[in-house]
């Protein structure tokens, strides 16, 4: 997601663009791709423009979210999705509160944040302090991210990410008795 500051910055951020890449789970490859602008019906916040790029000029004759939820609500609730992401709960949170606006549901779907993920997968981010950055985990795992903070771009590294801990994760796992069978 790509986001604005609301005037005098009261209340949550208001998307003005989002972005998906769905993996075929069997093959890993991209196989399907959705990036588009939304107008949020409020000015973008200079300092969002200085970050994503996007100007209020870029989002004036685009749709309102209510237009676009459909589709995405549909894509989240496919029975096989995650919704992954690099800190997720900003993601989710911003998509929820773009959902509530319009008095349609979150759907449930499970998470995998990316910014946690090494962590978990025994992935080695020497150097980063806290959390790694999308751009510290592309440069350790020769991803090219061609637009960082725009939404598309980002879409496609996370999702080449997630391929790269997941790699990093089956190729590090060892046998023991419970994986051959023979634990408790």
């Amino acid at each position: 997601t790509e986001t604005t500051l609301p005037p005098e910055r009261k209340g949550p951020q208001r998307l003005v663009s989002y972005a998906y890449t769905v993996l075929d789970s069997t093959t890993g490859f991209k196989s399907e791709k959705h990036h588009v602008f939304v107008n949020p019906g409020v000015p973008m916040d200079p300092k969002s423009t200085s970050k994503n790029g996007i100007t209020t000029e870029m989002l004036v004759k685009k749709k309102d979210f209510k237009f676009h939820h459909a589709k995405l609500k549909a894509v989240l609730q496919r029975p096989d999705v995650i919704f992954v992401a690099h800190n997720a709960n900003f993601d989710a949170g911003v998509l929820r509160n773009e959902f509530e606006l319009i008095g349609v549901p979150f759907p449930d779907v499970p998470v995998i944040d990316t910014m946690y993920l090494p962590a978990t997968v025994g992935f080695s981010v020497s150097g980063a302090r806290g959390t790694p950055s999308l751009e510290l985990l592309c440069e350790l795992l020769g991803v090219v991210n061609k637009s960082p903070h725009t939404a598309n771009a980002d879409a496609d590294a996370t999702a080449s990410v997630l391929l790269g801990l997941l790699r990093h994760a089956s190729a590090n796992i060892t046998d023991t008795p419970s994986s051959k069978g023979t634990g408790i």
